[in-house]
Formats: structure tokens, sequence, C-alpha cells
């Protein structure tokens, strides 16, 4: 089983029994038993809520916790797979989360990274995401501290805490061997270690295999801009939240590592520098050689002997002068400040307390805490005159037990909240459960929950009303009351266009220029009409199948309003591509036009205007290089060319703008702009290169609303003027829905994608996106929104019938227990995806089984 009580906290190992303070008037218990002023009887001076405000595993989908820090309405939440993320404290309501490796999907981070360098989170080292008192290193407050590497180089990046995009990132001076051979001793990376941070700054220390040529950085918490460096010592302590001076430790045996409570420094010293400019204020090399620093408040800082001696086993030394202040004798502590710096308090191994709060006035006070708790006694936190003890107890400062019997460590305490670690019958691993809290007598308020869904289950009639089934090298059929061969033996796509099911794929087992399309009618399966492309002639092919060169997997089918339907074509006995515009009520070719004397080109989209087609020329098919691309707008009446763009590929057509991507041609890069252009003209109106690296176009719906990833995460945009309406610190991936409720897929895989909702509606002026990570439901699925709920089925394995789930946008449970992946929808029907398959491109593509049923 872990133990619980090794979070690296910083401990003092001085001798053995608690005895005296001298010099400093030092008081406990007064004499004859008598109670110290200001005591509270047990069990009343700390109330918890009755139920749990929120968990880790429920939050954030987080299973075993190294650290938590609560600041303002924040909990900042290190996870021991290297999760990291931050919820509402109150609700536990994911703000954000990243995984190990989150930063490799998302290439490069702000500044001006080579788009070679793909950093990631450097989460390989146990507590490379906390700082020396073994929490969340928070700046400038608001941001979060992590490590991270990459191939040129590695540092430290700032990540927000409101929506966890990178504010900066320093790269710091490392030297690692590059051996090939990695049994090799000799082979050794710096470690980068988060250390301490404040309002104002960050510590942060490269460490060498050899310890004493560690080099501690002073960051500015703004910018990241380096302020000063100090050379073969950890400077790791602030004296105040304000801090004036910054402490440590000047490192003389090679393996000195100082969060840990027996590495030994023999010949080492303490110091004090100006935390402004990182020169020295004093150091104790002569005075007192091999102590070592335990805890700072503004005006006196804990220092332990490592070797007994006769006298002065321990010190309180002066912070602005290192004069020393009291000597400790006989005792064995260890030692937690609170996160504000304005309290020190340290344990004896008898069930000794020390206590240092921050004011001049005020000195350590020495008690014993009763009863004597078993086993020995360790601080777990400290907050305002509370101390959280192992064995869940919590005294005031004077040692006086105030409350026993929490259920477990106390990781985190602010005034409204305490987080604690604790382990389930299932599980040996540090869960986190936080409770409100309430001072002196109070009462908590209890915790609300995320309350009740706000949608109801799917209501629909159990027998579907007809089906339709598609399978890979064999026959697509219409099973119902209108059965039917659809010719198809490869399904693509299906396109929804007014009271149509249009059929998109291929006859030919998955051909790419034998196209068919066969339209449907929703109500009973029935075969409206097909079109093929000898309908056009002999030698005539239309490419209805996906497009090998398109990314996104869009197919090559647009629907123009709800009576048109556009798909290009090939007449190869002319050698001549273009564009034919069907009829949505009866197949007819309303228009034919010859537009190129190629045979590229896919229709990406339409308007009730204007249509745009994409033409692709590969270079090099093995390397996916492109010699050119290019996007033709056309009228959709006249068809006139009304605007062409060069170096561009997937465009979208909203309301009479074209969005596209720009790539520069010959590349494999990353594209270097998304731009947005009016149909009519080809008159730019926006262009998001400068805002954005690397964007591209992950979804978009019918209203003029898309999801576009870049370097640091994903953002919605109003695509008529590129306007961003919201955004998340990760890669969207896998996006389903038209609104008002969208869902994607974010995170890691190894260790399970996460789904991200997106809630739109209208606004005064443009639509509004409310994004919500939901990290709780973590784990191998896939989703789809239909309307205003989000559907789940577990698992990624096709034919193992799997349960389907239903959930509103904020990852309530509504009901389960649905037989299929819901699909689509319209006000009379809904289209379930059976259980045994799984989204993969578009929902309809693949071998699947689609049943149609009544709404009711």
């Amino acid at each position: 089983m872990r133990d619980l009580r090794s979070a690296r906290m910083r401990r003092v190992v001085l001798s053995a029994v608690a005895a005296a303070l001298l010099a400093t008037g030092c008081t406990g218990q007064g004499e004859d038993g008598e109670e110290p002023a200001g005591g509270k009887k047990a069990g009343t001076a700390v109330a918890l809520s009755r139920t749990t405000a929120w968990d880790s595993l429920g939050a954030l989908g987080v299973r075993s916790v190294e650290a938590v820090a609560f600041d303002v309405n924040d909990a900042v939440v290190v996870g021991s797979e290297g999760e990291l993320g931050v919820v509402d404290a109150d609700t536990g309501t994911p703000r954000w989360i990243r995984r190990d490796g989150d930063l490799a999907v998302e290439k490069r981070i702000g500044g001006t990274a080579s788009a070679k360098e793909d950093p990631t989170l450097d989460t390989q080292r146990i507590g490379s995401m906390t700082g020396m008192d073994s929490r969340p290193v928070l700046v400038a407050r608001t941001l979060v501290l992590a490590p991270y590497e990459s191939g040129s180089g590695r540092g430290v990046v700032a990540l927000e805490r409101k929506g966890g995009a990178p504010r900066w990132r320093t790269e710091l001076p490392t030297e690692d061997s590059d051996v090939d051979d990695p049994g090799d001793r000799t082979h050794h990376r710096d470690d980068i270690r988060l250390l301490a941070g404040n309002h104002k700054m960050a510590l942060v220390a490269v460490v060498p295999e050899d310890s004493t040529k560690v080099v501690t950085y002073a960051l500015d918490g703004r910018d990241g801009k380096i302020l000063w460096k100090r050379a073969g010592a950890w400077v790791y302590d602030f004296d105040s939240a304000n801090a004036t001076t910054v402490l440590g430790e000047q490192a003389t045996d090679k393996g000195f590592a100082p969060e840990q409570p027996h590495s030994r420094n023999s010949g080492g010293w303490v110091l004090a520098l100006n935390a402004k400019t990182g020169e020295e204020r004093w150091n104790l090399k002569s005075e007192y050689p091999g102590y070592r620093l335990r805890g700072a408040v503004s005006h006196g800082a804990v220092l332990a002997v490592q070797d007994r001696r006769s006298e002065s086993n321990g010190l309180i030394v002066g912070t602005r002068d290192g004069r020393r202040k009291a000597e400790l004798d006989h005792s064995a502590y260890s030692c937690r400040e609170d996160s504000a710096g304005r309290r020190l308090a340290c344990s004896t191994t008898d069930s000794g307390l020390l206590t240092f709060p921050s004011r001049v006035d005020g000195g350590p006070v020495q008690s014993t805490v009763e009863p004597k708790p078993k086993p020995a006694l360790s601080v777990e936190a400290v907050h305002a005159d509370r101390v959280y003890l192992s064995g869940g107890l919590v005294t005031d400062l004077s040692g006086r037990t105030v409350r026993d019997g929490l259920p477990g460590q106390a990781a985190a305490v602010s005034d409204r909240h305490v987080a604690f670690r604790t382990e389930s019958e299932k599980s040996d691993d540090p869960g986190l459960k936080v409770f409100r809290v309430a001072y002196d007598g109070k009462t908590p308020s209890e915790p609300t929950g995320l309350g009740k869904a706000s949608v109801r289950p799917l209501a629909y009639t159990g027998k579907p009303e007809w089906s339709v089934v598609s399978a890979t090298r064999s026959k697509a059929m219409v099973n119902g009351p209108k059965a039917a061969d659809l010719g198809l033996r490869k399904v693509t796509d299906v396109t929804p266009v007014g009271d149509t099911l249009v059929y998109s794929g291929s006859t030919d087992n998955g051909g790419l220029t034998d196209g068919r399309l066969v339209a449907l009618d929703p109500a009973s399966g029935a075969v409206r009409w097909t079109f093929d492309g000898v309908d056009l002639g002999k030698d005539h092919s239309i490419s209805s199948t996906l497009n090998p060169a398109d990314d996104l997997g869009t197919p090559g089918v647009a629907a123009a309003g709800d009576s048109l339907i556009l798909v290009r074509y090939y007449d190869r006995q002319d050698g001549v591509g273009g564009t034919v515009a069907l009829s949505v009520e009866d197949g007819g070719v309303v228009w034919k036009r010859a537009e190129a004397a190629e045979s590229g080109g896919t229709v990406k989209a339409a308007d009730a205007d204007s249509y745009a087609v994409e033409f692709v020329e590969r270079q090099d098919t093995a390397e996916n290089r492109i010699r050119r691309s290019e996007v033709r707008v056309y009228d959709l009446k006249s068809g006139e060319l009304t605007a062409t763009r060069k170096d561009a590929r997937n465009p979208y057509l909203y309301d009479g703008t074209v969005t596209a991507e720009i790539r520069k041609p010959g590349s494999r890069a990353e594209n270097t702009h998304l731009v947005g252009f009016t149909a009519k003209t080809g008159k730019q109106k926006w262009r998001l290169g400068d805002h954005y690296q690397d964007p591209a176009v992950a979804h978009v719906t019918g209203d003029g609303v898309a999801v576009i990833t870049h370097a640091a995460g994903s953002t919605v945009i109003y695509l008529a003027t590129g306007a961003g309406l919201a955004g998340f610190p990760a890669q969207a991936a896998g996006c389903h829905g038209d609104g008002p409720l969208i869902v994607c897929q974010a995170g890691w895989q190894k260790d399970g994608l996460h789904p991200v909702t997106i809630e739109l509606a209208e606004g005064e002026f443009r639509p509004t996106a409310t994004v919500r990570q939901l990290p709780s439901l973590s784990g191998a699925a896939s989703y789809t929104a239909v309307g205003d709920r989000l559907f789940r089925r577990d698992g990624t394995r096709a034919g193992v019938d799997r349960p389907v789930a239903t959930f509103d946008a904020r990852g309530r449970k509504v009901s389960g227990g649905l037989p299929g992946l819901p699909i689509a929808s319209d006000d009379q029907r809904v289209y379930l995806l059976d259980g045994k398959a799984t989204v993969h491109g578009t929902p309809w593509s693949g071998d699947h089984t689609v049943t149609v049923h009544r709404r009711d």
C-alpha cells in the first residue's frame, strides 16, 4: 500500500524527545493544564459538510492525486500519471485538463519554436509537476507552472488557470548526453525542477547529475524572463508572500536532494538572497555549517543540524540578517508552511508541535498534542490558525485538539474547502475528495453538486420503421416495408437534404471513380431515385466517394439549399471534368458544367448562391507532398468563376463567405493561415495565421460556426468574421453535431480521450459558444451530439454490442440503454447507429446498420 504520508513534504530529523525553546519566551499549555486563550472544544472549531463537494475521479477522471492547491475560486490538481487540471473549487466543474503528452499533439506552444520541436509536458520524473513543498507551483496570480521538453531543449511553460492556454515559456540551458545504448550508465540528462512560485516570480532549477552544479533561476511571473540565477545553490523558499528575501541551501554533496528528508549535505550551509536582484544577503557557512533549511516565514526560519550535537540541534534565525533568534533542542520535526507563507508548523515524533506565525511580535510556540496519535505525528497542512495533522487530527496553534476523525490525509485547505487524499477498497491509489469547511462553530453549506440534467431521455418507438445495412464488399440493403438493394458496395456518407436522405458510395468495392447516389424516403426507406455516372453519358463517372486527398474525410457531395445536390463528374473520353447539379426531388440533371480539362477536383461546399471546388495535385504520394492546391468558387446559377485562391484547401461556404486553409506548396508542414474571403469577389475578409499557429478546420456546422485546431489548442470561431467565440487547450478530434450542441474528443490516446462539449446559442451580433471539458468521461468511447443531447458508446471495438448512454452538455447522465448511437434526427425521426459499430470518419461510413425510429 502506498504511504499517504510520503508526498515529499519537507521533514526535519533532529534527534529524540522535544524539550525546550530558549531565548524566545515561548509558550504552550499553561500550568496545571489551563486551556490556552481562545481554545475551542474538540469537534466544534472545524466542521465539514456531510457530503463531498467533488472528487478527483468524478471531476477530472484522475484516479491517483499527487498534489492539489486552492487559490481563489480554483483548485489546481496534479495527478500521479502526469495529469494537470484546474476545476471550480466549489463544484468540481473542470475548467481544463492536460495529460502527459498533450503538447506532443499540439505541436508547439507560442514563441518562435520550429515545427520540429513537438514540446511535451515533462512528467517522467515523480514530482516533476510540483514544487519543493509538494504543491502545484502558482505564479503571477493566474498561471500554473509546468516543465516541458522538446527536440530543441527543455524548460518551463506557464499555463493560464482560466483556460489552460500557454502564456509564456522559457527554455533553460541543459546538457543532455546523447547515448544510443539506454543501458549505458553514463547516460544522463539534466533535470528541470520546479521549486516555488508566488505572485511575482518563480524559482526553477536545472539539476545535473552532480547536485553541487545545480543552477537556480528566478523567472518573472508575468513573462518568464530570467531575472537572475545562482549557481551551486538550491534556492526554494520565500520568506513571505511579498518575497523580499528567498532562502536556500548551498550544495556540497553530489547526491544532495533537498526535498528528501534524509539527504546528506554535510558541508553545506543555509543562505538568503535578495528576491529582486539575487544578491546574497547572508549565509551561515562559517557560523552554522551543516544545517538544513526546514521552512521560513517573514521574520524567522527553522534550521536543523544533520548530525546530533550536544548543543543547538535546531535553530530559528532571522530571515533578514541570519542572526540566531532561538535554539531548538532534542527534537525531530516535519514542517509545513501555509499556502500564503503566513505560518509555519512543525511536528515531532513524540507528539510535540512547533508553530511559528509570521507576525514580528509572534514567537514560536512549543506544545504537545493530546492524546498522542499513532503512528508518529506529522503536519499535513496549515491554514489560518488550524494545523492539520496525521491521524485525522486538527489543532489550534497552541496544540489544542479541536477536531479528530477526519476522512483522510489533508492535501490542501482554504477558507471554504479542504481536500483529503483517500484510498478506496478497490485501489491503493490515493484519490481526492473535497469537502466544504467552516470554522469556529459555524456550519458549512451543503454542496449542491452539478444538479439535475437539463435534458430528458430521447423518446422514440422501440421497433424501427426501417433499417439499412451496409457492409464492405457486400450489398447495402434496406430492410423494411420497401426492401431494396441500393447497389452500393461501400457506403461513404449520407447527406440529409430537405426531406431526403442521399446515400453516396461506390459500386466496385471501394473504387474511387464509379460512384453512385441513392435517395431514400426517410419515412419508409423507399428508393426515390438512383444516379450513376453513366446517366450523364458513356464513359462518364461521378466522384461520390471520399476524396483520398481530403484529410478531413468529407464526402464529394454538397447540398445547395434543400433542392440541389452538387457532385463532380469526369468524362474519360473527352478528358474533361466538371460539376453536375441534381434535383433532390427526382434526381434529374438541372445543369452540367465542364469547368476544367482535368480529372481532379471535389465539390467541397455550397450555399444558396455559390459552390466551391478543391483541386489537389500530389507531388509524391508516399511523402504526402502536395505540388499544387487551389480552391475555385463558382456562381451557382450562371456557373461563372467568381474567385480563385491558390495554395488553398478544404473550403467551406457560409452566407457568402468562403473559409479555406492555406498551405505552402510542396510542404508537409502545418497550415500557415486560415482565411475568409467573399465568394463573389475573392476579397479577403479575415486571416487567422497572425493569431494562431498552424490553424486547421476540424468541424463546421450549418450555422457558420467552426472548430479549428492550432498549435496551442482549439478555438470555436464564427466563419462570417473569423471572430473567436471560445477555446480550450487541447486538440479537438472526432467532432460531431450541427448545433446547438457539438461534441469533440481531446486528450492523449494512451490515457483515453475525453469529450469536450460546445454549446451554441444565438447572440446579439454573432453566436455564443460555451466550452466544457468532461474528463470524468475519459476512456475509450464513441460520441455523437444530436440536438442538445450528448451520446456515448463505451469502447471502440467494433462487432461488440455496447450500450449507449445519454448526457447533457455538462456531462450529467440522463439515461442509459439505448440500442444504438444517435447520429441524426429531425422532428419526426431519429437514426441510430447500431451498438456494435463505432464512429470512424463520418458517422455513416464503414460497416454498420442504421435503424430509423419514429420519435414519441
